[in-house]
């Protein structure tokens, strides 16, 4: 019965995972290839130019580290359409965890049958969790094909966008576990989207504003998508993996690997928290 479980949630997403897995691997090589026709002296000349110094602040690592091969192609894992490609296939499957099934009506045909709510409930999770790391995969090769067949003035290694790939897929989950714990107290899937995508915009907001404003440095620990630095892994690989950041042989916080492992942390965290309000919750009669 687990086995027709996944079999359903794989199929009930199938064709969005699909999608997005050939959108994020095309628009990666694309990027990467539009990418080998700037002049880098010409880029690193609008970095430091055209753009205001302020904006150099929205950035998590100076203009000057972007401003090479491997940095340009950094940003693509912040690109707009990675993040909400992302962030639409996180929603979607944890929505559908259990707000989804109960507004379709199916949660009573599933429980039904001799299986528990923890087998539904998992079920989801483990296809939700398999469809990030698709995602991430597609855009890693994405990467490593575009590097392999487009020339471009400094030799990058695609194992430098491991770490980064690593820190979008523990993003996904973390997402797809919030979503999952909003949705295992509600009856209605478009609640459950529209909460989830509040929520999102306020870390983002957070995120922003303590990047920015001075004085409200503190915000940026007020949210969880600080721990998202793609851009910052690649341009700094020797500290890609560490786990915790040291300045004068002290420990003054996590690491940007850490940040990883804090996302994945968060995400787990929901879904077993998720789980265990799903059990314990009295589901609505069905009307």
């Amino acid at each position: 019965m687990t086995r027709a479980l996944l079999a359903k949630a794989l199929r009930d997403g199938r064709l969005l995972l699909v999608g997005l897995a050939a959108l994020l691997f095309g628009f990666t090589w694309l990027q990467v290839w539009l990418g080998s026709m700037i002049s880098l002296p010409e880029f690193a000349k609008f970095l430091s130019s055209a753009l205001p110094k302020n904006f150099e602040r929205l950035s998590p690592v100076p203009f000057s580290e972007m401003a090479t091969s491997a940095g340009r192609i950094g940003i693509i894992y912040a690109h707009p359409l990675i993040l909400f490609a992302t962030l639409a296939w996180a929603i979607a499957r944890g929505s559908d965890c259990v707000s989804g099934e109960i507004g379709r009506g199916t949660m009573e045909m599933l429980l039904a049958q001799p299986i528990s709510r923890t087998s539904v409930y998992v079920s989801q999770a483990i296809v939700a969790i398999f469809g990030a790391a698709v995602l991430a995969a597609a855009v890693w090769c994405g990467t490593a094909i575009g590097l392999a067949t487009v020339e471009l003035p400094e030799r990058v290694a695609a194992s430098r966008f491991i770490a980064p790939d690593l820190n979008l897929f523990a993003r996904i989950v973390c997402l797809a576990g919030m979503t999952a714990l909003f949705s295992s107290w509600d009856s209605q899937r478009w609640r459950t989207v529209g909460l989830m995508t509040g929520w999102y915009v306020l870390a983002t907001i957070c995120e922003i504003v303590g990047r920015v404003a001075d004085g409200w440095q503190w915000l940026r620990y007020a949210s969880f998508l600080t721990a998202y630095a793609p851009e910052a892994m690649v341009a700094r690989p020797d500290e890609a993996w560490s786990v915790l950041a040291y300045q004068d042989r002290s420990v003054i916080g996590l690491g940007l690997g850490g940040g990883s492992l804090l996302l994945l942390a968060i995400g787990l965290l929901c879904y077993i928290a998720g789980a265990v309000i799903f059990n314990r919750r009295e589901l609505p009669a069905p009307i």
